[in-house]
Formats: structure tokens, C-alpha cells, sequence
């Protein structure tokens, strides 16, 4: 389809004139996958909520399925979404969560067709246990069942990965795609970098409520790796001389301090001139392809 799923046009959002957002504008398209990334309080829930219609923008244009989406009936049920906490009952089964969810979205859901549904999180075994007695990754893996139910064609995930193992991470990650494989278009919202970088296709970059950087992601760092240097030093002693030499030079850096490693928007004969004038000594120095944990901490004020 040549329309998009989803629009912003210059949205803002303000609560009692906090900033919630300000001023965004992009596109989902259908099929594919976007990852809205930032700190905390940079306006990721708040772009969520707003694209399932549970909230009204204060300025702007929000369109779903080409309407407006606040209090849209008919949207909601072709979005299936994902909150960062649950809505489940904690007396009731999980069965009976699930029967009751059935019939907001007015699906005849018997016991096999749920269980089937739970198969996919590893819950099959659980449709009579009560809901306040899994753990806090269970009920995640169960939430994550509410939001497909209703076999939505939008699906709108606030830090999906939550509360979740290791193990149980990669099995949504891989459930994520097979639903992508299947038409389904997907919204992720994370801090969670490397689940942004594994699965999204598209990057929305926010902080403090603007957008700062949005497009194909491949291309996004494409771009930056471009005069992106990588120096790794022998020890803290000459990494420490090389932080103060940059900052004397004005040039663009950000340190990954662990490692004893300095990523410099710079050319690589230029960075090392410098280093060598304050007798500096590095381990290694070369062009590196940009991550996109580097992408967000280039354009992220700290």
C-alpha cells in the first residue's frame, strides 16, 4: 500500500504545560518496523499513546489508518497494543484475562484457540493459573498475548523486552519478526539499543520531547561513520592525555571509558597529528562503522 499506516505532523503534546513532545513529524509505513528510541522523558510513551488515540495532541495532526485515532472505536481494533505495565487482573486466571479481552474485541476465543495463542510465549501450560502469581516476566510474555489476540495489523510495543530474561528476549525479538514476516507493521519504542539496532528497519531519534534525527537507519549511520574514528589506547594515563588534547582542539568526540576507547567526528590524519604532538600513545586508530548505540549518543545532550 503506498499510504502510510501512521502520520505526525507537527505534533506537540503538553500536560498542564509540561512538554510532553514537540513540533514531530514522520511516517510509519506499512510492513515495516520503526524503533522510536531516547532517554527517559524524551516523549517515547507519549508518541505510543498518542498513535493508539489514548491521548489527543495539544497542536497538530495525528492520522492511523488515515483517521484521526483519539477515542476511534474502529482503530483500536486494528491496533494491537503494549504498554510498559499491564492491565491484566491479578485475581482472575489467566484464561479469564484472556476470555475477557476476547470479548472487548468481540472474538469467539475458546480454550484451544488461547492456548495456541500462549504457545508462542511459552504460557500454554498456564491458562488456569491465577494472573497475581507469575512472575514479572510471565505476565509480560502474557501482555504481549493481549496485544495480538485480536490479530491487529498495527502493533504498538512500549519497551517490549521488559522484565524479561536473556533467553525469553530473543524468542520475542524472533516472535517480533515472523510478525513483521507476516504483513504486520510494527512501533517499538525502547531504550534498548540493541533491540532497535537488531530489529528496526527505520530510527526515530527523540530528547527532551523533539525529534532529532529520524530515517533509514542503514543510512543514518552510513552517514556518521563518515570521519567517525575510532581510537583505542594502551592505558588510562595516555586515553586521559588524548580526552584533554580533543577538548583543546574543539573537536566532536564521545569516550567509551571501559574499553579505553575515544570515537572522534575527525579525519583519522588529523586526529593523529594531534595525539602525536602531546605525545600521545594509542593502541589503534581507524574509521569505524557507527553502532547505533554511537548514533544515539551523538545527537543525545547528556
Amino acid at each position: 500500500m503506498s499510504n502510510p499506516i501512521a502520520v505526525f505532523n507537527d505534533v506537540s503534546k503538553f500536560y498542564s504545560g509540561r512538554l510532553g513532545i514537540d513540533g514531530i513529524s514522520f511516517r510509519v509505513n506499512y510492513g515495516e518496523i520503526v524503533g522510536c528510541i531516547g532517554p527517559n522523558g524524551a516523549g517515547k510513551t507519549t508518541i505510543s499513546k498518542l498513535m493508539a488515540g489514548l491521548l489527543k495532541p495539544t497542536r497538530g495532526m495525528v492520522k492511523v489508518f488515515s483517521e484521526n485515532p483519539f477515542n476511534n472505536v474502529n482503530i483500536k481494533f486494528r491496533i494491537g497494543l503494549l504498554l510498559d505495565f499491564d492491565s491484566m487482573y491479578d485475581e482472575l486466571t489467566v484464561y479469564d484475562n484472556l476470555l475477557f479481552l476476547s470479548r472487548v474485541y468481540n472474538l469467539d476465543a475458546g480454550r484451544s484457540k488461547l492456548k495456541d495463542l500462549l504457545r508462542q510465549v511459552g504460557l500454554e501450560n498456564e491458562l488456569d493459573t491465577i494472573v497475581g502469581k507469575l512472575s514479572k516476566g510471565m505476565r509480560r510474555r502474557l501482555s504481549f498475548v493481549g496485544a495480538l489476540i485480536h490479530n491487529p495489523e498495527l502493533l504498538i510495543l512500549d519497551e517490549p523486552l521488559v522484565f524479561l530474561d536473556l533467553t525469553w528476549q530473543e524468542r520475542i525479538k524472533r516472535l517480533i519478526k515472523s510478525l513483521r514476516d507476516e504483513g504486520k507493521t510494527i512501533f517499538i519504542t525502547s531504550n534498548d539499543l540493541v533491540l532497535i539496532d537488531d530489529l528496526a528497519e527505520k530510527i526515530i531519534l527523540l530528547d527532551k520531547g523533539r525529534l532529532v534525527i529520524q530515517g533509514v537507519k542503514s543510512e543514518i549511520k552510513e552517514m556518521l561513520s563518515r570521519g567517525v574514528v575510532k581510537v583505542t589506547f594502551f592505558d588510562e594515563e595516555n586515553f586521559v592525555l588524548a580526552v584533554n588534547a580533543f577538548k583543546s582542539n574543539a573537536l566532536s568526540f564521545w569516550v567509551n571509558k571501559e574499553k579505553l576507547e575515544i570515537f572522534v567526528d575527525s579525519h583519522p590524519n588529523k586526529i593523529a597529528e594531534i595525539l602525536m604532538r602531546v605525545n600521545c600513545r594509542f593502541k589503534s586508530i581507524g574509521v569505524e562503522e557507527s553502532s547505533l548505540e554511537e548514533v544515539y549518543r551523538k545527537f543525545v545532550s547528556e
